[in-house]
């Protein structure tokens, strides 16, 4: 087949839109710009520059520039003075017909204005194809976000509806998925879409020629008409191929025919082809991968209920002796902390213990397995025979021990009654409570000679119905496989020992465990078999039951809507359940070793380890609200209840988390301050608007004088450089004032930042001095140079101008009761330890002592109705205390004193 080298051939990085819009324009030798010459009434009379010759307009022809704008642009020819020195973005009406967009300005000159205008189009283009670019991957990341929520993927229909939503996104007319055929090799369609216009190209099932395997999975692949396969490829004019590759080579390919790429979707480059179609055969191909691993775990956990034994493991580096669930409950040890050696080797009895060590260090040493049947204590401190399987397993230059424990207490229980009364063996036989068989071996099979009278009893079955039927015919279907491998092992072996389903007359099924010895002669040929059967099924229910009570406890804790997770002192992941990796938005398998440092900022990391530091196995349970920087999210917050795992000398190993979502909560707070905020500047309206209008006043009055000395001719240069100077500083005031709202009406901030209380009284006292306290109340201002703090300057202010603005509206309301009262405010700074003090002190006569505990409730106000939300001194004890601080009021001898107090910030060396 032949491949279209052609689009390879340019930067893969960079799309055909943006190559075609950075192509130069031709450009004049005189202007690479469009120039106007506008007399006052509006009328163009000159033109000049490059794209001059564009516009309908001749040399010395005399026109009215609204008809040379188009559309909106023609705004500008209703007042030209009003747009002088501005920026202006105007399209004009070419010759031919069509559109030019410019950007410019105008300047005013002596008969008029010029105007001057450079070329747009370009960049216009350009942004046009940005926004078709952001389009398609906000169309493919929903189409990515469906299949993550999906339930179960099932072929071809989900397929089908996922191709369609990327066909409509890619503008493609028929679409298919490609996947690798585990059963043929090469590449099968799972599943395609086609629009209603366009004919049946693929076909669910299909392969794909072998061809497609020679090519890389690092961009994608455009497949010309021509090939030699013709018949199989409908002979389409093109096929673009998108791969999706990983760790493990090409997982999928996306075909699109007929589709020419860089001709359909111009804005896309090699790269976001990869990308697109990689957000959603990512998720998808997981999808697959976790249903098939549910599949092989439901086997697993069937496999080990059917042998009805427990996995154990020891691990010599740290001495730990990991147990299967079922065994850890029934030795009695504790599943959330993993037993040792020295923990198992307690529950042997004395004679067993020395055997199981000695043998267990060999293992280690030389790696020879070894099977041995021990006495163990169960949580009901009874000793109980078991069988311990060993297998010896090598990977990776390491070796581990691993193994299995059947509990073999019953049959054990028999043999050696039968050893000790050999003579009371028939009525033993007669009165057992298991099934005990003799097997004769004739001719390559085994044929039933004797069988207990116990099995008439246990499941209505006599010897004769055994000769009769195949004991294959009595074993629950799903277990006969079970049944064969004893037999081959019997042979094989000369014992052994399964568990199996075995129906009785009635219908019913019981479990047995099937225990049995071969016989042989002094030719080492089998002569017969001996086998005991017990009846296991309250035990095997029993096991099922304890299982299904752990499935539904962990179920509990994964479904569970709160954040639950483990993390090391480094805050390494060691469990997490599923809400925590759906916020993080990692698999839940590929939590453990993530670090939560990552999406944590630098001071939240240092809160956090100051906190470990602080727990103490008398105290190991902390709370904080943590902030975390998560994919997808700008901001969330977690209540994060915190407790330590402490080891036998104190030493902090884990801290296990316990958290709940509170983002919205915080946002809330946060829109509160804002309201706060934007309620003190209206509350500062008034005075704001008069230091404002001040120099706009002086502005005025300098122009009017500036004008009547030009008409008059005394206006000389000096006395004009005078006057405009003046306006000068009263431009610099008037914008110092309005730069100042504007930045403290803006939104804080989430993360604090180093600053000096002193320059945030500063701050609050260029919006409040003049326009709230000028004439009216004396303002005493003395600082300290405070050092720096951590938290948010603009907050600091609110809390100040909250401060600065009760206390002129007490002054004021004491002064209308006695006259004689100059009121007075003071402001004072200083630095006391570690903290900085800021006192707002005013002399009106203080509040009534039994208010003074209830002025930092929300909604408590003394002002009259109408005068005072109540929520000033709410916000600000809230902003204080969520700097670290500590905001306080105490009445002194003329008047209220509210005290902020703020921690120093710790130097970086620190």
């Amino acid at each position: 087949m032949q491949v279209f080298k052609d689009w390879f051939k340019r930067d893969p990085e960079t799309p055909l839109a943006v190559e075609e819009a950075a192509a130069p324009a031709p450009v004049s030798a005189n202007s690479p710009c469009l120039n106007l010459s506008i007399d006052a009434l509006g009328r163009v009379f000159e033109v000049s520059g490059s794209l001059s010759y564009r516009l309908p307009i001749a040399v010395s022809q005399v026109l009215p520039l609204e008809q040379l704008l188009h559309g909106q642009s023609r705004y500008l020819a209703t007042d030209l003075a009003a747009f002088v020195q501005q920026t202006l973005d105007l399209s004009f009406v070419t010759r031919d017909g069509s559109i030019l967009h410019t950007r410019g300005w105008l300047k005013a000159e002596q008969q008029g204005w010029s105007l001057q205008a450079f070329e747009v189009g370009d960049f216009l283009a350009r942004l046009h194809a940005c926004e078709q670019r952001l389009q398609a991957f906000s169309q493919i990341s929903s189409v990515a976000q469906s299949v993550r929520g999906a339930e179960r993927v099932e072929f071809p229909r989900h397929a089908q509806e996922w191709l369609g939503a990327m066909a409509q996104a890619l503008r493609l007319a028929c679409v298919a998925l490609a996947l690798p055929d585990a059963s043929r090799g090469g590449w099968q369609i799972v599943g395609h879409y086609r629009d209603a216009q366009t004919p049946v190209f693929w076909a669910d099932g299909q392969h794909l020629p072998r061809e497609l395997q020679q090519y890389p999975g690092d961009q994608p692949v455009q497949w010309l008409r021509g090939g030699s396969d013709a018949t199989e490829w409908h002979a389409a004019d093109s096929v673009w191929l998108v791969p999706y590759a990983d760790y493990q080579g090409i997982r999928a390919w996306l075909l699109c025919s007929p589709y020419i790429a860089h001709q359909s979707m111009p804005e896309l480059n090699t790269r976001d082809w990869l990308d697109l179609f990689a957000y959603v055969a990512a998720p998808l191909l997981q999808r697959l991968d976790e249903q098939a691993r549910k599949v092989h775990g439901e086997r697993l956990d069937i496999l080990q209920n059917l042998l009805g034994t427990g996995w154990w493991e020891y691990m010599p580096r740290s001495g730990a002796f990991l147990l299967a669930p079922s065994l850890l409950q029934r030795f009695g040890f504790d599943a959330q902390s993993p037993a040792t050696l020295a923990d198992w080797l307690e529950l042997l009895s004395p004679a067993d213990r020395d055997e199981f060590r000695i043998r267990l260090g060999d293992a280690e040493l030389s790696g020879r397995a070894f099977e041995q049947v021990v006495r163990l204590r169960d949580c009901d401190d009874a000793q109980c025979w078991f069988r311990i399987h060993t297998r010896i397993l090598n990977a990776n230059g390491q070796r581990r021990i691993v193994g299995a424990v059947l509990d073999i207490n019953d049959m054990k229980l028999k043999e050696v009654e039968a050893d000790a009364a050999t003579t009371r063996l028939k009525s033993l036989v007669a009165s057992a409570p298991a099934l005990i068989y003799v097997n004769r071996y004739e001719e390559g099979a085994f044929v039933p000679v004797f069988c207990s009278d116990s099995s008439s009893a246990l499941l209505g079955w006599t010897l004769e119905d055994f000769v009769q039927r195949s004991m294959a015919d009595f074993i629950h279907p799903d277990d006969r496989d079970i049944y064969f491998a004893h037999i081959r092992t019997l042979l094989s072996q000369g014992a052994a020992s399964c568990r199996y389903r075995l129906i009785d007359r009635d219908g019913r099924y019981h479990w047995l465990q099937d225990e049995a010895k071969l016989l042989r002669d002094e030719r080492g040929i089998p002569v017969e078999a001996v086998g005991l059967c017990l009846d296991v099924t309250d035990a095997a229910q029993a096991a099922e039951r304890v299982r299904e009570s752990e499935e539904r406890y962990r179920i509990l804790v994964e479904d569970s809507p709160a954040i639950i997770c483990r993390y090391r002192p480094d805050l390494t992941l060691v469990y997490a359940n599923r809400p925590l990796a759906q916020y993080l938005g990692i698999r839940q398998d590929n939590l453990p070793g993530t670090s939560l440092a990552t999406y944590l900022s630098a001071q939240e990391m240092i809160q956090f380890r100051e906190r470990h530091r602080q727990l103490t196995p008398d105290e190991p349970v902390t709370t904080a609200l943590v902030r975390m920087d998560l994919p997808g999210r700008e901001h969330i917050w977690w209540v994060l209840a915190e407790r330590g795992v402490f080891d036998e000398r104190g030493k902090l190993l884990e801290i296990q988390a316990f958290g709940r979502d509170d983002t919205e909560l915080q946002k809330a707070r946060q829109m509160l301050n804002q309201s706060a905020k934007m309620a003190v500047l209206g509350e500062m309206a008034t005075g704001l608007a008069h230091e404002i209008n001040q120099p706009l006043n002086v502005m005025r009055i300098a122009l009017t004088n500036t004008l009547k000395g030009v008409e008059n001719g005394s206006a000389n240069p000096d006395y004009l450089k005078n006057k405009l100077g003046r306006i000068e500083q009263q431009i610099t005031r008037a914008a110092k004032i309005v730069n100042h709202m504007r930045i403290f009406g803006r939104r804080s901030e989430v993360e604090g930042d180093l600053f000096s209380p002193d320059e945030a009284v500063e701050g609050a006292l260029t919006l409040i001095r003049e326009g709230e306290l000028a004439g009216n109340i004396e303002l005493i201002l003395d600082l300290c140079g405070s050092p720096q703090v951590r938290g948010h300057a603009d907050q600091l202010e609110q809390v100040i101008i909250n401060l600065l603005v009760n206390a002129k509206d007490a002054s004021l309301s004491a002064r209308e009761k006695n006259p004689e009262l100059e009121p007075r405010i003071v402001i004072r700074s200083e630095v006391s330890e570690s903290m900085v003090i800021v006192r707002v002190q005013d002399n009106a006569g203080g509040i009534d002592p039994l208010l003074l505990d209830r002025v930092f409730d929300p909604f408590f106000t003394t002002k009259p109705v109408g005068k005072g939300t109540g929520l000033g001194l709410s916000v600000s004890y809230g902003l204080v205390n969520q700097m670290g601080g500590k905001l306080s009021v105490s009445n002194q001898e003329s008047g209220a004193c509210f005290r902020i107090e703020l921690p120093v910030a710790e130097s970086p060396d620190e």
